[in-house]
């Protein structure tokens, strides 16, 4: 459990500043996990890899071993999906992702 936490910390210091909600280009991004919802802001030119990156550290310990980095990220409208391994670094912009995801 230690070194699961230690490796979510490391995986988080990864990440970009998190954009100010009003500032220009900023997207929300929202999944939905089996027992609840995580939610961040980031900016268009941020890339899918980083919001993975995002998930992994920031993943209840509960489902960190279940998941690990085997998921999806699915946007409804538009619709896109990128599954593990793919497309790692399109930025959301190029995804055609913006304002609430």
């Amino acid at each position: 459990a230690a070194a699961a936490g230690a490796h979510q910390a490391e995986l988080a210091a990864w990440l970009p500043a998190e954009p100010q909600a009003a500032a220009r280009g900023t997207v929300r991004v929202l999944v939905r996990l089996p027992t609840t919802r995580i939610s961040r802001r980031f900016g268009s030119g941020a890339t899918l890899q980083q919001v993975r990156t995002w998930v992994e550290s920031a993943l209840p310990e509960t489902l960190h071993g279940a998941l690990g980095d085997r998921f999806e990220l699915v946007s409804t409208h538009p619709r896109y999906v990128s599954r593990a391994g793919e497309g790692g670094e399109t930025t959301l912009e190029m995804a055609g992702l913006d304002g609430e995801q």
